[in-house]
């Protein structure tokens, strides 16, 4: 089944917790490092098995390695960051959270444009909505990425997932200015 098997998007995550015990000379540890790095894309990119976007993934990745110090080649990533246009909210905000690993100044109005549609898009109670974003991949496709009908997709009805996701990239934003 290939839900028993790494993900480019659960990976990264799991290691970033483990870190909170283990040294990152752990053999857990760096064969973790390197199957991510395996994972990346001809862009740069990491591919998402639970999420129906690469930004979910390629944001946990480029978390991990900022936490490990790792320098990563960015200037693929950045022109595909630079020319993808989010589907929601959601989207907005780990495209931002993306484009800050990179410290290009060619970003810098791109971030804005986020910025101010992330703004535009809050709820007056302070959420912002959600749409289909988690994927439900079936269990007999493993790259969910290529394939026609991978899974169902869901919103998040209560919005907690999505508002948290863009709370924090506005966050980390405004702490990097």
């Amino acid at each position: 089944s290939s839900w028993v098997v790494s993900h480019p998007d659960v990976s990264p995550v799991a290691l970033l917790a483990l870190l909170t015990k283990y040294s990152r000379n752990e053999p857990f540890i760096t064969n973790g490092v390197e199957y991510i790095f395996r994972q990346r894309t001809s862009a740069g990119l990491w591919n998402s098995f639970w999420w129906n976007s690469f930004l979910y993934s390629t944001n946990a990745n480029l978390s991990l390695l900022d936490a490990l110090g790792a320098s990563v080649e960015t200037d693929g990533m950045l022109a595909t960051l630079l020319d993808f246009t989010p589907c929601n909210a959601f989207e907005a905000a780990l495209q931002l959270e993306c484009m800050s690993f990179t410290n290009s100044p060619s970003e810098g109005p791109r971030i804005c444009q986020l910025v101010e549609q992330l703004l535009r898009e809050q709820e007056p109670d302070g959420s912002w909505k959600s749409k289909p974003i988690l994927r439900i991949t079936k269990r007999d496709c493993f790259e969910p990425w290529d394939a026609p009908d991978p899974g169902l997709q869901f919103a998040d009805p209560n919005r907690l997932f999505t508002t948290s996701t863009i709370v924090e990239a506005l966050s980390k934003l405004q702490q990097s200015r």
